[in-house]
């Protein structure tokens, strides 16, 4: 797998310097029953999701919730689509949800997204994003890993200083 996980050392830090994106926990240990379900335009998505999947046993077909679209969304970003993930993503945002770690999964994964895609920017403010929410919810494993990633998209645009502090961040963390 190309994404890399969180390092816990120092020595690990050192040798994972690379353009790798730290990634969460699978979604599925993130999604919990009693998601916000309010129904997405099942017209603006008919081209990327396979409804079919979403009907209900008399054929009318549902729109997905929020849930759905980031677990397609999630799929996608492991299968290497970054292209076609970020809609959805941006999608499973959009609709919302009571649940606050999962829109840290989803600026998370849509922040990853833009990264392997080259849009550098796009992938700062996605994790700076999942970085204030895991900051409000004191996730410390979680923050560690919005430092990182922040880290290293600041790297690749050019941002050495603001790189260098998230990557201090994120070590102190780690310690």
């Amino acid at each position: 797998e190309e994404l890399s996980t969180v390092m816990s050392s120092q020595e690990d830090y050192e040798v994972e310097q690379t353009s790798h994106i730290v990634t969460k926990n699978s979604l599925g240990s993130f999604l919990l029953d009693g998601i916000d379900t309010k129904n997405l335009n099942a017209d603006a998505l008919s081209a990327i999701i396979d409804f079919d999947d979403y009907s209900d046993a008399g054929g009318v077909r549902e729109a997905p919730t929020c849930q759905e679209l980031a677990m397609e969304g999630e799929t996608l970003t492991k299968q290497g689509d970054h292209r076609e993930a970020i809609p959805l993503l941006e999608s499973a945002l959009e609709l919302g949800s009571d649940d606050t770690q999962l829109h840290s999964v989803l600026w998370s994964l849509l922040g990853n997204a833009h990264f392997y895609l080259g849009d550098h920017e796009k992938a700062i403010l996605c994790h700076s994003h999942d970085l204030a929410i895991c900051c409000e919810l004191q996730d410390e494993k979680s923050k560690a890993q919005a430092y990182c990633n922040l880290g290293i998209a600041h790297r690749k645009q050019g941002y050495l200083q603001r790189a260098k502090l998230c990557y201090e961040s994120y070590l102190e963390i780690c310690e």
